[in-house]
C-alpha cells in the first residue's frame, strides 16, 4: 500500500472506509474526507455514507478478517473461505476455496498466507495432518493454493494465531504439546517446514511473537499452575538469532516472571517489541474487595533487562490497559468507579494523571497523537478526548446510543461508535465524532446492523495536529463565554418528584459527593513514580506515588540479641501475668463436713463388691487386671470401716 509523500496535499488522499454489516450482507462505505469542510461535514450529514465502488454489492459474510494494512479481506461462510480487495486495483475477490466449518481466520504479517481453523471433526483425523487434510490449512493468498496442513482439535485464545510469522515472514512459530517450534515461514510445493529449533516447556498454553520487525525473534510464553500449586504460573521471554552455515542455536530465555494468583493470562506485546504487559485475572479476589475476581498487570521488557508489577493508580479492577502505537508507553484505566486512567512509560512509573471519571476503555488513534477514554457497557458512555503530545483534553461527549463498537478512522481524524446486534437489537445506528469530540457529525440509523468498524491502513496519511482553525476558534469562544460544540449536553440529575425542590439533607449529601467526585477528576503530571520492582520493599496495590516503607539490614548478632531481649520482656510479662492473677483469685472456700454415717455406708458397699470378686477367684473364675486391683484394698477398706464404726459409737 502507497504511503504519505512529505510535503503532499493531505486533501487529495481518499477517505477512509467503514465496513457495515446489513441484512443485505457486507457492504463498503466511504467516510468523511480526511481534510473535510465544514460544508462538506453538513452535506455528509445529510447523505449518509456513500458505498464504495470496491463492493458494489453487499456480500454474504459468517466470519470476518481483516489484514493490518486494510488492503484485503478474509471472508467464510458455511462452506467456502476467500479473500478479497478493498480497492480498486486488480480483481475484486484474489481466490475462493471449498473449506467447510471455518471458525477463525488471520493472515501472515505481509498477507502472503492465510490462515483457516475449522471446527474439528473425526474425519479430518481419519484423512491425516498432509496436504489437504487436517482442519488447520495454511493458503497461499496468490493462488488459494492449500501449501500446509496441521491438526488442531482446540483453538485457544492465548496461542492464536496458532502459526505466528514474523515481520519478515522468513520464521514462523507454531506451538504444539510442551514445546513452541521455530520454524521457516516459508511454505512451497505444499511440504510443511520442518522445525529449526524449539522451546521446550512443559505444559505450555500460550504464546505470542513480538511484532517488531529485525532480530533475535523474541517470543513470550505463558506456562499455567501445575497440579498441586508447584511450579507456579510463569511467564518468560526467549530471544533467537538464525545463524548461517552452521547448526540452529536453541532459543535462549533472558527473562522469566513468576505470577501469583492467575488463572488466565493474556500477553500484549507492544507494536515495537519494546516490552510485553501481562494481564492476570482470576475467578476469586483474594483480597476480599471484589466479587467479581481479581486482576493484576505485570511489564516486562522486550530485552529482559527489566520487569515489575504495574501497580494501579487507584484500588480495584483493571479495566482496560493499552499500548501507545509509538511502543513507548502505555495507558492503564483501573479502580472502583469512578476509576482512575494513569499513563506509563516503559518503566513501568507512572507519567500523567489524567483524573477520574466513569470510564473502563482506551482507544489510541493510528497515529497515537490523540486518544479516547470513555466508558461502555455497563456505563453512560461518556468519552473524553485528549491531545497526547500536549497533555490536554479537547472535549467530551457522549455517545447518542449505547455503543457496543468503537474506534478510530485511520487517518485519526474520526471517531466511530455504533449500536450493533446481537448485544443490541434496537437503536441500531453509526455515529462519527471529529477528532475533539465535535458531534456527532454524522448519525445514520439502520433497522439491522451487526459489524460497523473502520479499515485499518493509517501509512497513507500524514499525522496532522488540531486544526488550527478550529483550535483558535474554540479558545475564542471559550473566553467569551459561548457554548462550545465539544461540550457535552448536561442531561442533568434525576431528583424523584418528592424531593424536588427541597434542600435537605439527602440534596445536600448528592451535592458533596459530587464535588468530591469533581475535585478527584482533574488531570496532573506526575513525577518520581516508581513501578513496584520485585524483590524490594514496595507494597503491591499501594496507590501511586505513595512512598513506600523502608527496611533496614541488621546482623546476626543484632538479631540474637533482639530474640533474646523479647524472650525476657515475654518472661517477665508472663510472669506479672500470673502475680496478678494469684492476687485476683478468691480464697478457697472451706470444705463442707462428711457425714460419717454416709461414708460408711459407701464403704459398706465397696467391701461388698470386693467379697464378690473373691467369691468368683474361689469358684476359679478369671479376673482382669482392674478387678485384681480393686480386690487388693480389701484390707484398706475394712480398717476404714472398722474406724468409722468405732467414731460413730463413741459420738
Amino acid at each position: 500500500m502507497a504511503t504519505f509523500a512529505e510535503g503532499a496535499d493531505a486533501s487529495a488522499l481518499p477517505p477512509c472506509k467503514l465496513m457495515l454489516g446489513t441484512d443485505s450482507g457486507l457492504t463498503l462505505r466511504r467516510g468523511l474526507p480526511t481534510a473535510a469542510t465544514e460544508e462538506e461535514e453538513k452535506g455528509f450529514s445529510s447523505a449518509g455514507l456513500p458505498e464504495d465502488p470496491a463492493m458494489a454489492e453487499p456480500m454474504g459474510v459468517g466470519i470476518l478478517h481483516v489484514a493490518d494494512d486494510g488492503s484485503m479481506l478474509a471472508c467464510a461462510d458455511a462452506e467456502d473461505v476467500w479473500v478479497r480487495r478493498t480497492s480498486g486495483d486488480g480483481p475484486d475477490e484474489v481466490f475462493r476455496a471449498a473449506n467447510p466449518r471455518t471458525m477463525a481466520l488471520a493472515f501472515s504479517s505481509k498477507c502472503t498466507y492465510l490462515l483457516a481453523w475449522q471446527r474439528w471433526d473425526q474425519a479430518d483425523t481419519a484423512a491425516g495432518a498432509g496436504a489437504g487434510g487436517g482442519n488447520l490449512k495454511v493458503f497461499r493468498v496468490a493462488d488459494g493454493a492449500v501449501v500446509g496442513s496441521y491438526m488442531l482439535r482446540k483453538r485457544v485464545a492465548e496461542a492464536w494465531p496458532a502459526i505466528q510469522w514474523s515481520a519478515d515472514e522468513a520464521f514462523c512459530t507454531r506451538m504444539v504439546t510442551n514445546e513452541v517450534r521455530i520454524e521457516t515461514g516459508l511454505f512451497d510445493g505444499g511440504q510443511r517446514p520442518e522445525p529449526i529449533t524449539r522451546i521446550r516447556l512443559e505444559r505450555v498454553q500460550g504464546f505470542a511473537l513480538s511484532p517488531g520487525a529485525g532480530y533475535p525473534l523474541r517470543v513470550a510464553t505463558y506456562t499455567p499452575q501445575a497440579k498441586g500449586g508447584s511450579p507456579p504460573p510463569r511467564v518468560a521471554i526467549w530471544h533467537w538469532t538464525p545463524s548461517e552455515g552452521a547448526e540452529a542455536a536453541d532459543p535462549m530465555p533472558v527473562a522469566t516472571k513468576t505470577l501469583t494468583r492467575a488463572e488466565e493470562v493474556e500477553l500484549d506485546w507492544s507494536p515495537t517489541g519494546s516490552g510485553v504487559l501481562i494481564r492476570t485475572s482470576s475467578a476469586v479476589d483474594h483480597s476480599g474487595d471484589s466479587y467479581y475476581g481479581g486482576t493484576g498487570l505485570f511489564l516486562m521488557a522486550g530485552d529482559g533487562s527489566f520487569d515489575c508489577i504495574v501497580t494501579p493508580p487507584k484500588e480495584g479492577k483493571i479495566e482496560d490497559a493499552q499500548w501507545s502505537p509509538n511502543g513507548r508507553e502505555f495507558v492503564l484505566v483501573a479502580g472502583s468507579q469512578p476509576a482512575k486512567a494513569t499513563l506509563f512509560n516503559l518503566k513501568g512509573e507512572g507519567v500523567f494523571d489524567f483524573g477520574t471519571a466513569h470510564r473502563n476503555t482506551v482507544k489510541w488513534a493510528p497515529h497515537g497523537r490523540f486518544l479516547m477514554l470513555g466508558g461502555f457497557g455497563n456505563l453512560v458512555g461518556e468519552m473524553t478526548f485528549w491531545d497526547r503530545n500536549k497533555l490536554k483534553p479537547m472535549g467530551t461527549t457522549e455517545a447518542p446510543t449505547p455503543a457496543t463498537t468503537y474506534g478510530w478512522s485511520a487517518d485519526s481524524r474520526y471517531f466511530l461508535t455504533a449500536t450493533t446486534r446481537p448485544r443490541m437489537n434496537v437503536e441500531n445506528s453509526v455515529h462519527l465524532f471529529r477528532y475533539n469530540g465535535e458531534g456527532p457529525l454524522l448519525s445514520q440509523h439502520f433497522e439491522y446492523l451487526t459489524l460497523a468498524q473502520w479499515l485499518p491502513g493509517s501509512e497513507i496519511y500524514p499525522d496532522r495536529p488540531q486544526s488550527p482553525l478550529r483550535l483558535k476558534r474554540k479558545k475564542k469562544e471559550a473566553k467569551e463565554g459561548k457554548p462550545t460544540a465539544t461540550a457535552a449536553k448536561p442531561a442533568g440529575r434525576y431528583v424523584p418528584p418528592s424531593a424536588r425542590g427541597s434542600t435537605g439533607a439527602t440534596s445536600r449529601v448528592a451535592e458533596q459527593l459530587r464535588a468530591e467526585h469533581d475535585a478527584g477528576s482533574s488531570s496532573r503530571k506526575l513525577s518520581g513514580v516508581k513501578a513496584y520492582r520485585p524483590p524490594g520493599a514496595g507494597v503491591p496495590g499501594m496507590p501511586v506515588g505513595a512512598p513506600q516503607p523502608k527496611t533496614e539490614t541488621k546482623s546476626k548478632a543484632a538479631k540474637a540479641r533482639e530474640r533474646r531481649r523479647r524472650k525476657e520482656e515475654e518472661k517477665k510479662a508472663a510472669e506479672a501475668a500470673a502475680m496478678v492473677a494469684a492476687a485476683a483469685a478468691p480464697a478457697p472456700a472451706p470444705a463442707e463436713p462428711v457425714d460419717p454415717a454416709k461414708k460408711l455406708k459407701k464403704l459398706q458397699k465397696k467391701q461388698k463388691q470386693i467379697l464378690a470378686l473373691k467369691a468368683k477367684i474361689d469358684a476359679g473364675e478369671a479376673l482382669d487386671e482392674d478387678q485384681r486391683k480393686k480386690l487388693e484394698t480389701l484390707g484398706a477398706v475394712a480398717a476404714e470401716i472398722a474406724e468409722l464404726e468405732a467414731q460413730i459409737a463413741s459420738a
